[in-house]
């Protein structure tokens, strides 16, 4: 921009040469509070033995296109690396299917018989709500500024509780902001919110670590089902 401001001025405002004025130094953005850094640290302790986790959940999602809010019962199977986020709808059969591995991620519509299959490059914000693993807590300073809410406790249920805001760093990101509570360590509910205004509160009913998962974490695709490849 003051490239092109230099360029407009008029000619005889040029005739004695005056050094090109530099752009603005932007100032370095404050890296997380000790505070946030300390926590961060004890959550990625806390998840450092994982295998394997169960979670259940109820999503309330509230679109701007839509008068009431869709809510949703949902479980996310974690097994090694790979994440299998499933909801259902008030009949219990499944809306959507969310695969994650190191790589992609494969989000499954049965019923539409539609596959989005997205790349996962290095450093990108995590394609599921729950960031579970190390080097994930590790880069969530890279990709999002943080910063800590503690909440005064009311009674033994609502002891040492707290919660994670996440503001993503990228302007172009269509989120504007994840907040996830704790108990503890324990995630409690997520909700987020996109610049559009819409949003979705996902609230934590059993969190089961290093649980018994015997299948494989796969999408079944029927015949004829839909495959787009976007992202990459």
């Amino acid at each position: 921009m003051l490239g092109l401001l230099a360029l407009s001025a008029p000619v005889a405002a040029q005739e004695t040469p005056t050094p090109t004025p530099s752009a603005p130094t932007q100032p370095a953005e404050a890296p997380p509070s000790p505070e946030v850094l300390a926590f961060l640290a004890e959550w990625s302790e806390a998840m450092r033995d994982v295998k394997t986790l169960r979670v259940s959940f109820k999503q309330t999602k509230r679109l701007r296109i839509l008068r009431k809010p869709l809510v949703r019962e949902g479980e996310t199977l974690l097994k090694g690396r790979t994440v299998l986020m499933t909801t259902r709808d008030k009949r219990g059969k499944v809306e959507t299917e969310l695969l994650v591995t190191p790589t992609e991620a494969r989000l499954h519509h049965p019923r539409l018989k539609r596959l989005e299959v997205f790349p996962i490059t290095p450093g990108a914000a995590p394609p599921t709500p729950f960031p579970l693993f190390g080097s994930d807590l590790a880069d969530l300073p890279t990709r999002y500024r943080l910063s800590l809410e503690e909440h005064p406790a009311q009674g033994e249920q609502t002891k040492d509780e707290r919660t994670l805001i996440l503001v993503p760093r990228d302007p172009k990101s269509p989120l504007a902001e994840t907040r996830m509570r704790f108990r503890g360590t324990r995630i409690l509910q997520v909700a987020q919110r996109s610049r559009r205004g819409d949003s979705v509160k996902i609230e934590v009913t059993r969190f089961e670590r290093n649980v018994a998962i015997e299948r494989k974490l796969e999408l079944e695709i029927a015949p004829g089902t839909k495959i787009s490849r976007l992202g990459g």
